[in-house]
């Protein structure tokens, strides 16, 4: 019996090219070894590339198991982290816990937001625009038809539910990080680690903001209440505004580490500077023009899109 794995990461997140979730690897192991598995092939495209996982897995697959998940952290994390071992552990267990909640899917894998979330447009006016499949390029950024992503099995409620939990739990590793630079200002190959995971954390927050913002406009549809209609733009303009902020703290970490963005399936680049630099401008004018318009609408009694509901 052999198994086939994605060590790295897969299809739920190829744009980093690492998900630092080492535990996980540790937890395959141990079940693989209890049930008989004899070998297993560890990646194809991305994921393959060397990294804290690859070594975990490499490290795994041979004598003497570690049994305790936290010792195996802890011995792993050591080489590189030396002192703040134990801290990284932490955040590493957060990055487990948080990416334990992605809503495992082919289709939401395939055409949702957590590839390249940071370079999407948004829109407030229903547009009905496609989405763009994540393992190419050469296709226009995705469009508002969240639909697209949404299937087998799974609601938009549904996934926004887990895609919050899986932000909360992966924010709380990035605040940790966030601490660890001073403690490594001067060693580039661990600040690359930290700008990965970064990275990693922010397109997490920008899918679920993302997924909110539509699940937010489908309710707007249906509002008639001008009351109710003005609380929900708020919270939309709220998103725009936070998605912002995603894309402007991802820029300078693009500029710095070549790795992020790159799909190694399609063979280029879901989100560069130039392209997060485009999106911020978008939702601005999307904050400047589209919101502005569509409140003085939603002062009236009835249905902002008729034909969008029908």
């Amino acid at each position: 019996m052999a198994a086939k794995l994605q060590v790295g990461c897969s299809h739920e997140v190829a744009t980093t090219q690492v998900v630092p979730a080492p535990g996980l690897l540790h937890r395959k192991y141990r079940a693989m070894r209890e049930l008989g598995v004899s070998s297993a092939m560890h990646s194809w495209y991305f994921g393959t590339y060397p990294s804290l996982m690859t070594r975990a897995a490499g490290e795994l697959s041979f004598d003497p198991f570690p049994r305790s998940e936290r010792q195996f952290l802890t011995a792993l994390a050591k080489r590189d982290w030396g002192p703040y071992a134990e801290t990284v552990v932490e955040a590493w267990r957060w990055f487990a816990r948080g990416y334990s909640n992605y809503p495992t899917s082919h289709i939401f894998g395939y055409f949702g937001p957590m590839h390249d979330g940071p370079a999407w447009p948004m829109y407030l006016e229903p547009k009905r625009l496609p989405l763009a499949p994540t393992w190419q390029i050469g296709y226009a950024p995705s469009g508002d038809y969240v639909a697209d992503c949404v299937t087998n099995g799974f609601t938009l409620n549904e996934i926004v539910t887990l895609c919050r939990r899986q932000t909360e739990y992966c924010d709380r590793a990035l605040v940790i990080f966030k601490q660890m630079r001073r403690h490594f200002a001067d060693q580039p190959e661990r600040l690359r680690d930290l700008g990965l995971a970064t990275a990693l954390g922010l397109q997490f927050r920008s899918g679920y903001h993302i997924l909110r913002f539509y699940q937010l406009r489908e309710r707007l549809a249906e509002a008639k209440s001008p009351a109710r209609k003005q609380r929900l733009l708020e919270e939309m303009r709220k998103l725009v505004r936070a998605e912002i902020r995603v894309s402007e703290e991802l820029l300078p970490l693009a500029e710095a580490d070549s790795r992020l963005g790159f799909h190694s399936e399609a063979e280029g680049y879901k989100y560069f500077p130039a392209l997060l630099r485009w999106r911020i401008e978008q939702l601005r004018e999307l904050l400047a023009e589209e919101f502005p318009q569509v409140e003085r609408q939603a002062r009236e009694r009835g249905l902002l899109w008729p034909e969008y509901v029908g």
